[in-house]
């Protein structure tokens, strides 16, 4: 259907009402190409390097822990060769459990 036979069938107002329809489809797919697109890319994007840098944090958490496990064992491992008794601070808030 061309443009001047629509406008001499249904009027100016339907006419208008199909130009707007169409440029409101443009402006829609202008910004779903030039904003929505790379914005979901860029937040993908983002959501793995979040991803792996808490795996990371997970990994160096764990070897934090092997450390404080290593060291309440060496610990322990020198108190049963001292004796057991404490001649440290005498802080009731320090305990090696």
């Amino acid at each position: 259907m061309d443009f001047g036979v629509m406008l001499a069938n249904f009027g100016v107002s339907v006419a208008c009402l199909a130009v707007m329809g169409f440029a409101i489809y443009k402006a829609a797919i202008w910004l779903g190409n030039r904003i929505i697109v790379p914005l979901v890319e860029r937040h993908i994007k983002f959501m793995d390097e979040v991803a792996t840098g808490m795996a990371n944090q997970s990994q160096s958490l764990q070897n934090i822990v092997e450390e404080q496990r290593a060291v309440v064992r060496e610990l322990r491992r020198l108190k049963d060769i001292d004796g057991g008794d404490d001649r440290g601070p005498s802080d009731p808030k320090v305990r090696i459990t």
